[in-house]
């Protein structure tokens, strides 16, 4: 599961492609489901939006998960490592 550092490198990727940081911060995201990371303290946390909520797609939800809370509307984001 990828975790802030991916999220990171993802958006500097992103930026790097030409896409104007406007769109990266501001724009609505296009995506279904919000992304699942793996935050500094060890917890999850929520990136993007979602067609319903139309935070930006380097949003940062605030609060952390832990595996007893219940995630929704979320799918987490894997990362592959090509050889």
């Amino acid at each position: 599961m990828a975790d802030w550092v991916h999220e990171g490198l993802e958006e500097a990727q992103r930026l790097t492609n030409g896409e104007p940081w406007y769109h990266l911060c501001n724009i609505g995201d296009s995506s279904k489901w919000h992304r699942m990371i793996i935050w500094k303290n060890g917890f999850v946390r929520l990136t993007g939006g979602t067609l319903f909520m139309h935070n930006a797609p380097s949003f940062v939800l605030e609060d952390d998960y832990d595996d007893e809370r219940r995630v929704g509307a979320a799918v987490p984001k894997v990362v592959r490592y090509m050889p």
